[in-house]
């Protein structure tokens, strides 16, 4: 999947993780991926995925809002477990919508992805909520910027389907696509 996106982005792929806060940058090659799960400690304690969103969003809307041409950004988010701060996703998320919305930018300058790796019922619950509420608050702009693929529709993760899975996340009717296309998702 890495090399896919490189193709298309020469600035590679960045890794966070959540409970760590080293941020890999420039990753274009699937083995760099390998050697930097390889190296980062198990997970504990909770998912910050409210405040790690909410620190990402903050820095890329800064950057965007001093030079409007600045790339899109898509973030995949890797899941097994439901977030801690969950009111404070859904309140970055859709603050950083508005911001998009009253400055006038595309829809596709942001995408998130939330893809669950595990089968936590709670978590799935969660993620499909997060969902609805990102989509009851996007207003008239019609812009889809959170799509979550729940365990349910996963029947064997590989490398391709994580790549469609992505490629959805930057352009919607690719993940429609998918969805009716491919039986395995």
């Amino acid at each position: 999947m890495t090399q896919t996106i490189a193709q298309h982005d020469p600035r590679g792929v960045d890794l966070l993780f959540l409970n760590n806060h080293s941020v890999h940058s420039g990753i274009r090659h699937g083995e760099w991926i390998q050697a930097v799960f390889d190296n980062v400690a198990p997970p504990t304690g909770g998912t910050p995925t409210g405040r790690t969103m909410h620190e990402i969003l903050d820095a890329y809307m800064s950057t965007l809002r001093y030079d409007s041409t600045f790339k899109a950004l898509n973030i995949v988010v890797f899941t097994d477990g439901k977030a801690n701060d969950f009111d404070v996703l859904k309140y970055t998320i859709r603050h950083h919508i508005q911001i998009l919305n009253r400055r006038g930018h595309l829809g596709h300058q942001l995408g998130i992805e939330f893809i669950q790796v595990g089968d936590d019922e709670i978590a799935t619950a969660q993620l499909d909520l997060l969902e609805e509420y990102v989509d009851s608050h996007r207003g008239s702009t019609q812009k889809d910027v959170v799509g979550v693929t729940p365990s349910r529709c996963i029947k064997h993760m590989s490398a391709k389907l994580a790549t469609q899975i992505v490629l959805g996340g930057i352009d919607a009717r690719v993940h429609g696509y998918i969805r009716i296309a491919d039986g395995n998702h």
